[in-house]
């Protein structure tokens, strides 16, 4: 009985939790990557993963953004059919604040310069 009330309470909130900035644009760096990974795979073709300015665009889909956050130039990226891209890395920025998204063989990574 506990346990249904505690997912009772989990179905009801979760979705009204907000994600800070910090932790939501790795998320959707993880979600664009898993979209278009998918996505050439099941088509057995090449696709763009595309950085612009105001969001990531995957074939079909766009993938804005947190505020505040830019790249520093615009990156297109082509993933094979195996699931493998050619290596990119795009520094991002949000204020003074600033990290680097490398793009590869093993997927998007997301770090500070340290």
């Amino acid at each position: 009985m506990v346990m249904l009330i505690i997912g009772i309470i989990f179905a009801v909130t979760l979705p009204r939790m907000s994600i800070s900035t910090s932790n939501a644009f790795p998320l959707i760096l993880k979600h664009a990557w898993r979209h278009v990974f998918v996505k050439a795979i099941s088509n057995a073709g090449n696709l763009e993963l595309s950085f612009k300015n105001d969001g990531i665009n995957v074939s079909d889909k766009k993938y804005s953004y947190p505020d505040g956050i830019i790249p520093d130039r615009e990156v297109n990226v082509f993933v094979n059919p195996c699931g493998f891209a050619a290596p990119a890395r795009i520094w991002f920025y949000s204020g003074e604040e600033k990290v680097l998204v490398k793009v590869g063989l093993f997927g998007i990574t997301v770090s500070k310069p340290g």
